[in-house]
């Protein structure tokens, strides 16, 4: 190998072979520096408050409950839901008939629906 004059002892298979290990290895490195970097990122504590000032405030929820990732909220104006809020706060989708709402918001569902429900009573 007139490439590596100090590898001149390896056949070139082990060469190849020690070359790509220490690539694997460097992928490797940089996945698991890429997972711990974004591991340690907090995430964003959810604002319930916020959530139900995007539904247009207690006074206009008539109910609410939930099934698996999906809230079902009776209102009172439809008018007065913030979609784009809705959104921003996590709601992957939002179905609007005219006096329900239901909102995609995944495993957090079952959490809001409670805190609602502890408000409204």
């Amino acid at each position: 190998m007139d490439g590596f004059p100090a590898m001149s002892f390896l056949s070139s298979d082990t060469t190849i072979a020690i070359i790509i290990a220490l690539g694997v290895f460097g992928l490797l490195s940089i996945c698991l520096l890429i997972v711990t970097i974004l591991g340690k990122r907090k995430k964003k504590k959810f604002d319930y408050n916020e959530f139900i000032e995007a539904l247009g405030d207690l006074k206009n929820i008539e109910s609410i409950d939930f099934k698996n990732s999906r809230l079902n909220i009776v209102v009172k104006d439809k008018k007065e839901i913030n979609k784009e809020k809705l959104q921003d706060l996590g709601a992957s989708a939002i179905i609007m008939t005219s006096k329900k709402v239901t909102l995609i918001m995944g495993v957090i569902s079952e959490q809001i629906c409670t805190y609602i429900n502890n408000k409204l009573s």
